[in-house]
């Protein structure tokens, strides 16, 4: 019995508390101290790479130049002069004139005769017929790509068809010296060749003009009568 006794007094002294019943504990606390324990765990510490990459370049640095610069400047000047003059001028100078110039006219030529195509390199005179040499005439050399024509001795001594006679234009020497043949349809005659009126038989003028083909008006400086 003694021992129930102060087993019970201990569970009351055990359940018994600073309030009374009914009293409920409303109140609150704010902590406004300061925190003054520092945090003294050490901050992260990185460790560098201090691993220095000492692999040998694959192409290793030119250090030589390309060209060899000479810096040595070049003695060696030449300081001979030439004092062999020579004192002998040569005085066999040649004052004779060659003797085998050939200063005449070529034979069978009339020196006095002028050329009226001679601007355009003609030598002779077609009309009087001089300024050839032996065994030529004179009549036309017409170039017609360019619509020219100038007068030029021509080996042989012509035709023989005479003013007004039939003559083949396709022969370009058909007809006599001083004339030229003209196709005046249907067939082809020998006119002779002017400058004027004077130049022609009677009662014939000095008054065509020859065209050739492709040329208009004609290449020639002189007309025939007609």
């Amino acid at each position: 019995m003694r021992t129930s006794y102060i087993l019970a007094a201990l569970v009351i002294v055990g359940c018994t508390t600073d309030f009374e019943d009914g009293d409920e504990d409303t109140s609150t606390t704010t902590d406004t101290g300061t925190d003054t324990q520092a945090d003294t765990a050490p901050a992260d510490t990185v460790i560098p790479d201090t691993h220095v990459d000492t692999t040998v370049p694959d192409t290793p640095a030119d250090t030589t130049p390309d060209v060899v610069t000479d810096s040595g400047p070049d003695t060696a000047v030449d300081t001979y002069v030439d004092t062999s003059v020579d004192p002998d001028p040569d005085t066999a100078l040649d004052s004779l004139v060659d003797p085998g110039v050939d200063t005449a006219p070529d034979p069978g030529t009339d020196p006095g005769c002028v050329s009226e195509t001679a601007a355009l390199g003609g030598v002779c005179d077609i009309m009087a017929q001089c300024g050839c040499p032996s065994g030529h005439y004179c009549t036309y050399y017409t170039d017609f790509a360019f619509c020219t024509a100038w007068e030029v001795c021509e080996p042989g001594s012509g035709g023989t068809a005479d003013v007004g006679e039939e003559c083949d234009f396709t022969e370009a020497g058909d007809c006599m010296p001083g004339l030229t043949c003209v196709y005046d349809r249907p067939t082809a005659h020998c006119y002779k060749w002017c400058l004027t009126d004077a130049d022609c038989p009677v009662p014939m003028a000095c008054s065509i003009s020859l065209v050739t083909s492709g040329c208009d008006p004609g290449p020639f400086t002189h007309l025939v009568c007609n």
